[in-house]
């Protein structure tokens, strides 16, 4: 009940009074839903312990009044409030801005710089009225005759093409193209003509999209040069400059020369760091200089022959021989299968037992 009161007068009110208060409103702010009685006996308590002054509602239409106890106000001082429960403003106090009276701060103007990216890519060019009239003015006959509503549809589709960058005399040339014989509908015809023979951007709004696009690579070039430039200042300053040559002779051995040399430093930390996960930078390019790339060569394209040569190459490096290969199922020593789907190392026995309890399917090696 406390919380309740709590909650209707300081936390949701901002005040330490209420003499408008009803007791069904505290029992809606009371999850167990008590009685009104109840809610009247639970505040005579909260009274009796000091800790609000409670005055019940007497006869028909009274309202009680809650009040904060008086030894939890020191240094409080309660507003004025007028007959409606407003607070009274105090404007005959000082003002106490620091800014005069009418001159609101207002946010400094945004002052493009020559690196800034314009806004969103233009879509529309301004229409000139001038040019509008002169169209609507010039339409053949066919089309001059509309009525007054349809005319008016007409003209704004004229001037979604004027918008879009499309020069009056194009609007003209397309119109006044010869129409067929027993046109019933004309300004269909005019629409359908506006809308299939002038797509897209016109002449005038083309050079605009340009320029956006091309501020819009430029400054997304600055902005991966920039995040390059930070990258490699953060690997050298846990590298050494004889590290960093080591790291790009490594990576043009794996994929050929590179433009950057930066470039090729930063892929090959990404690469140290992937191979040795949980060690620090500094240390992962060590390991990695030391022990070489191990990750797999780039898949080589050309067919299944070339692929199953590769693969068969790859594993038989593993060991002085194909003697000393393990067989995958049981660990004893095994025979490289190049039959088999996947290459897999396995004994006779191995495989004879996965061929007797697959009813003849070697597909186990595959999978293993």
């Amino acid at each position: 009940m406390l919380d309740a009161v709590i909650t209707m007068l300081p936390r949701r009110w901002s005040r330490i009074r209420d003499n408008r208060i009803r007791l069904r409103q505290l029992v809606r702010l009371c999850p167990s839903n008590p009685h009104q009685r109840t809610v009247g006996r639970a505040l005579r308590r909260l009274e009796a312990l000091d800790l609000i002054r409670y005055s019940p509602a007497c006869g028909r239409g009274a309202t009680a009044t809650i009040t904060v106890h008086q030894r939890f106000l020191e240094g409080i001082e309660e507003l004025e409030r007028d007959e409606s429960g407003s607070v009274v403003v105090p404007f005959s106090r000082p003002r106490t801005s620091l800014f005069p009276k009418g001159k609101v701060p207002q946010p400094s103007p945004h002052v493009p710089t020559p690196d800034d990216v314009p806004g969103p890519r233009p879509v529309e060019v301004p229409v000139d009225r001038a040019e509008l009239r002169a169209v609507l003015e010039n339409l053949p006959p066919v089309f001059s005759e509309l009525p007054r509503n349809l005319r008016w549809l007409l003209g704004s589709e004229v001037r979604n093409k004027l918008a879009r960058g499309h020069r009056p005399k194009e609007i003209m040339r397309i119109l006044a193209a010869p129409a067929p014989c027993g046109v019933q509908r004309p300004f269909k015809l005019a629409i359908w003509r506006l809308t299939q023979n002038m797509v897209g951007a016109g002449p005038n709004l083309r050079p605009l999209q340009r320029e956006w696009e091309q501020a819009q690579r430029a400054d997304s070039e600055r902005t991966r040069l920039a995040d390059l430039a930070e990258d490699y200042r953060k690997i050298e300053s846990v590298t050494t400059a004889e590290q960093r040559d080591q790291l790009v002779a490594a990576i043009q051995g794996l994929f050929g020369p590179s433009e950057d040399p930066r470039i090729a430093v930063l892929t090959a930390v990404r690469r140290s760091c992937r191979q040795y996960p949980g060690m620090p930078t500094t240390a992962a390019v060590a390991a990695w200089l030391d022990n070489g790339d191990q990750r797999l060569n780039p898949r080589v394209t050309g067919g299944d022959t070339a692929g199953t040569a590769v693969s068969v190459e790859g594993l038989q490096s593993i060991t002085a021989g194909p003697d000393h290969l393990a067989c995958v199922s049981c660990g004893s020593p095994g025979v490289l299968r190049p039959e088999l789907p996947l290459p897999t190392v396995a004994c006779d026995e191995c495989l004879d037992r996965a061929a007797e309890d697959d009813g003849g399917d070697q597909s186990w090696a595959a999978a293993s």
